[in-house]
Formats: C-alpha cells, structure tokens, sequence
C-alpha cells in the first residue's frame, strides 16, 4: 500500500507543475475563449490518474519520481532533479530520521505506512462527505413538480442547479421571474451539452485521491469557475447589450454564497459571481490570432508536461557517487556520500580504482570500487528503483574480477569460490560457479560435486578470460583530503608530537594515558569510526586497557577508556568478557557508545554452570541484564550480540606493522 501510496504522491507532485503552468496561462490568455482554459485543466487531470507517461526532451518536469523508497529502507528517498534541493532534503532526511534511537532490526511501520492510511482515511471521509450530501439534496427535490422538458422546480431550490448523471435535470426554485427563468435554463442546458455534470464530479474524485496537495484543492477551484465562465460564454456569445445586462440580473438574483467545495451539484449562481458578471458584460468575440496563439499554447502545455524527462544515465548517476555528488544507501539502510563511507571501519579507506562491469548479465553496469589500506576492501554500487545500492567485500571477497562480472571468492589454503553476483531490487545473492578445496580434495561445479580435473578446465577458461578494466580515481572530491588529515593529526600523537585534551581540559602526550597505571611501553592501534559520525577515533590498545581519543573543533581529545577485557567489534560497539570460577561462570557486556562517550546501549549476559555446594545441586542457569532467563531466550539473544567478530578491524603496532 505504501508503494501505491508513494505512485500517487509522485504523481501529485509532477501534475503540481502544470497546475503551476496553468496559473500562468489563464493569466496571460485572459482574452482567450474560456473552454481552452477548462481543457488546460483536462491536461492536468490526465497527469494525475495516468500512472505511465513517455519520455521527452521536451519535457519540463524536473522528475518524474520525486520520492523514492526501497523496501526495508527506514525513510524515503528524495529526487526532484534540482541537485542542490536534492542534496539538502536528502542530508536532511539522512541526520534527523530516526534521530536519537537504534532502527529497528524487525518488524516496524515507517512513516510511508503512516501517511498512506492517513491517506486512505481522508478518502473514505470525502467520498462519505460526497455521497452524504448527494442524498441530502435528492431527498429535498423530492416534491419537486415538472415544469417543461427536464427541468423543474421546487420550494425546497434556493437557486438553480443541474443534478444527475444519466439522465441530467435542470431545479430551479418557484419565485423566479419569467425572463431569468430563460437565461437560467439556457445556462443550464450550455452546461448539459458541454457534459460539465460529469466532468465536475469527475474532477472531484480526482481531487479525492490527490486531498493531500494543496494545489489541487486550488485547480478544483479554478476549474469551476472556469466552467462557469464557459457556459456564460457559450449562452451570451449571440447577445447584444442589454440582453447581457439582464443575464448578469440574473446571476446576481440567483447568486448564492457557497463556502464548502462540492461535487454537485452545478449552481447556476454559486461560483465567481462578480468575476462571471465582468466577463459577461466585457465580453467580445476573440480574434483567430487570438484562439490560435490559445490552441498552441495548450498543445505545448501538453508536451511539456504530459511527458517526462529522459531518465537519468544510470552509469553517469554511478559516476556522480564516486564523485560525491550522489549519495547511495549503504547495508545498514543508511543514506551517505562515498567520501564518509568506511568499509568495515576502514579509516585509512581510501578509493584507489573503479571498474564499470555488468555484474549480474542484465546489461546495465554495476560500479565497483577498490579501496586503499593494508588490508583493502571493495565496495559494488546497485542501481535500483532510481536508488543507488553499495555494498562491501573484503579484499579477498572480491578478487580478479573479470570483463564478464565473474570473480574470485578466496577464503585462503587454496581454497577458493568462482562466482557471480546476482542482484533481486535492493539485495544480492552469490552464485557459486566453481568451487575447488586443494586441501579437503572437493571439488564442485555450479554447486554439484566434480572431479579436480574438470573444475581445474574451468579455472583455466577463467584466467583466460580478459579482465576488468580497472581506471584510477583521482581527486575524488571530499575523500581523501579530510581522511589524510585526521591521520595526520593522531600519527602526530602517536609519535609523541601532539598532546590531547583529558577530561579537566589538560594536555597529555599518549604515554601519560597508556602508562597511568600499568607501565607497558607497547601497543597497538587503530582508526575506528565508532559513532557513525563520519569523525574517527582512534585506539589505542595497550592491554589490558584501551584508551579512545577524538577530535573536536580541530582538538585532539582523550575520548573514553575501556579498563579491562574489552573488545572491539566491527561495528564499532565494545564486547567486555570475563571468566571466573566457583562455580565456573562467564560474564559478557555489550555496549554501543554515543558521540558524548556515553553508554547508548547496554546488554549483560551471565551463564553460570551447573555445581554442587554444601551437597546441594544447582543447574546451570542464565541472566540477561541480572534477571534469570531460558537457555533459548539467552542463546537467541548471545547469537545476535556476541557474534558479531573483529575480524575486519585492522590493529597497527607502534612502527605502523598490521596485526
């Protein structure tokens, strides 16, 4: 429903532009006959319920989907073909959405869902509303009495209107003269001819679906009054003077103040009174030129913006993500710039290469980056949806790739995976080509078992296969000037050059941080971006304590320190574990930090093993946060928390040696 709902949104927004264009025109075609005007508002309609529209360059709609959301993403994406607009909204959007809680991992109803049942419960209330008041209107000319053809009238009519569809009638009420009974009944009839009893209610059930734009409700509301003028037109274009003096009588005899729009019925007197009578009185036959210079007018309108706009250059729009001028949504759902995404944590991370290749044969590119470090890493960026996707593999989830998007899995020892990537919307599976296992002796060939041999003919074929063509990035915009220069800054501490700020303000080179308690004049490190700030810290591991430091405001400061048993994870959050005795039992704590150092999330989990004290028995048990639990509860909470690893994390002894 919410993808629906996004559908009619997008469409709302692109028939907002004409709407905008129509403004214009009644304004500049004010000599024009006024049924072009209402066929302006046709167009307008087309754009609003026509869910498919070709492309053109002559279109004039900056985007033809605005908004943007993929499945599971936690808010919408926002593209209206205004680069800066786009880039504000979406950094917006990027730091306030959901700000200050944890995503929810499961089941959870985002905003899009929200809106789209406010939607529908507007619905429901103005069609109940049109319907209520269609009833209450039948019900009141019910005693009313045939006066000629098919109008009549009624005690209960305070001015004339025409009601029905199928078979469409004229009421008018008893105490009208004779002579503004004519010209009624004549305007009336110009509206039964021109078919305005259906497009009017036709135009309100359109407004219906599209009650959340307030450029409709205004359209709604110009195009009753631009029907009115039409049928005024349409009778007086034959009158002489005083005949058009005695038609504007009648419009203010039977004028009506009306302040609640309605789909019916249509009031002889109840729109733009004092425009209809202007227009009466003032109104000429307009010149050829006149009706033609009209007739092209629309004709453009309808061009321009009953198309839409060539879709973006899907390899172009990867290339605007390598040069920070597109952001991509990441695996975490979060929508950043290339320049403050880490793969893994990577601080040094740095773009080294990119391939264009068609990764999964549908004959559009993916892009894949290769990243700088020690320990490098490759990320892949998905088109989906007018979205872009990135993805990461390490360096050895991604090697040798190929001109066709096959690459190499290894996972060492010779053991190595021959695969592809195939990509369903905004996810992507691993489809295993080959497989050979020197050291186990097995052998697979798309997934079944195989002899040596064969695999060996197909890592053959594999190597003679021509590779990617790798390009180098140069000056990628924003990326590599601010990593060098927090590097810069905590190598400089690091080696005894710069001092950090501790918690009283005071300035402390790192040998009074690691050596306060414990002297040990070895250690390791680490760039580490903990908050997701887009800001690194760094670590300092000197066992048994490590110490965080940070930059704020350009100063180098002591962050936080973890005293004892703690660990890094890959994703940023520390993992304290302790094992003790009598009875044997094992103490773990998970806590993810904030931008302040302080604890944002926090579980603890104990498992004591069974024992027997003072010749009593007592089973194993287990706690979470001190309260006792079922091994099922524990082991299903243990396995998301405590397996998360810090495999990724790339540690440096103090002559910048990988561990």
């Amino acid at each position: 429903m919410s993808e629906f709902f996004l559908n009619v949104v997008n469409m709302s927004i692109s028939a907002s532009w004409i709407v905008l264009a129509v403004l214009v025109l009644r304004f500049l075609l004010k000599k024009a006959p006024k049924w072009i005007i209402v066929l302006l508002w046709g167009i307008v309609a087309v754009r609003l319920i026509c869910p498919f529209s070709i492309e053109s360059v002559m279109s004039l709609i900056p985007s033809a989907e605005t908004i943007t959301k993929a499945p599971d993403a936690p808010r919408p994406h926002f593209e209206s073909g205004v680069t800066i607009i786009d880039n504000q909204v979406n950094d917006y959007l990027g730091g306030h959405y959901y700000e200050g809680v944890t995503r929810p991992t499961g089941h959870f109803v985002d905003i899009t869902t929200v809106l789209a049942i406010v939607w529908l419960v507007g619905i429901v209330v103005l069609l109940a509303y049109t319907i209520i008041s269609y009833f209450r209107v039948k019900n009141k000319i019910g005693t009313a009495v045939l006066l000629r053809d098919n109008v009549f009238q009624s005690e209960n009519v305070v001015s004339p209107f025409v009601l029905g569809i199928i078979k469409p009638r004229i009421y008018l009420p008893f105490n009208m003269n004779e002579q503004d009974v004519d010209y009624v009944i004549a305007h009336e009839n110009a509206h039964i001819s021109r078919k305005d009893h259906l497009w009017k209610p036709f135009g309100f059930l359109v407004l219906t679906l599209h009650w959340f734009n307030p450029l409709m409700w205004l359209g709604y509301v110009l195009l009753c009054r631009d029907i009115e003028l039409a049928c005024d037109e349409k009778v007086v274009k034959e009158f002489d003077a005083e005949q058009k003096a005695d038609y504007s009588q009648a419009l203010l005899t039977c004028s009506v103040n009306r302040r609640v729009i309605a789909a019916c019925p249509l009031a002889f007197g109840e729109v733009g009174v004092k425009d209809r009578v202007k227009s009466v009185l003032n109104y000429k036959k307009p010149a050829f030129w006149i009706i033609l210079v009209a007739i092209i007018a629309s004709v453009v309108i309808a061009a321009c913006f009953l198309t839409n706009p060539i879709s973006s250059n899907k390899t172009q729009m990867l290339l605007d993500v390598l040069n920070n001028e597109r952001t991509f949504i990441n695996e975490s759902g979060d929508t950043v710039y290339l320049k403050n995404h880490r793969p893994f944590n990577l601080i040094d991370a740095v773009p080294e290469k990119y391939a264009l290749v068609d990764l999964d044969g549908d004959s559009k590119e993916e892009l894949v980056i290769h990243t700088t470090q020690k320990f490098g890493a490759y990320t892949v960026f998905h088109i989906y949806n007018k979205m872009v996707y990135g993805y990461d593999f390490s360096e050895r989830g991604l090697i040798d790739l190929k001109e066709d998007g096959t690459f190499v899995e290894s996972s060492g020892a010779g053991l190595n995976r021959y695969v592809a990537l195939r990509f369903v919307k905004d996810k992507y599976d691993i489809i295993e080509q080959a497989y050979a296992d020197d050291m186990n002796k097995q052998y697979r060939i798309n997934g079944v078992s195989s002899t040596v041999e064969i695999v060996n003919e197909y890592i053959d074929e594999f190597y003679n296969k021509p590779d990617a063509s790798w390009e180098k990035c140069e000056n990628i915009a924003g990326f590599r000037d601010k990593n060098q220069n927090y590097k810069n800054i905590y190598k400089q501490f690091l080696k005894g050059e710069k001092t950090a700020l501790d918690e009283n303000g005071v300035a402390k080179p790192l040998t009074d941080y690691i050596l306060a308690d414990y002297y040990i004049d070895e250690y390791v490190y680490t760039f580490y971006d903990l908050t997701g700030d887009g800001i690194p810290e760094l670590c300092v591991d000197a066992m048994p304590w490590m110490d965080f430091f940070t930059i704020k405001n350009g100063e180098l400061h002591h962050w936080y320190t973890e005293t004892i048993y703690g660990q890094l994870l890959n994703n940023g959050a520390i993992l304290k574990e302790r094992h003790g005795g009598a009875p044997e039992h094992i103490n773990y704590e998970y806590y993810e930090l904030d931008e302040n150092a302080s604890k944002k999330f926090s579980i603890s989990f104990s498992w004591w093993d069974k024992t027997t004290l003072n010749g009593k028995e007592y089973p194993e048990f287990y706690e979470i946060n001190g309260q006792e639990v079922s091994k099922k509860e524990y082991e299903e909470q243990t396995n998301k928390y405590l397996t998360i690893g810090n495999d990724k994390i790339v540690w440096y002894d103090k002559d910048d040696t990988p561990h």
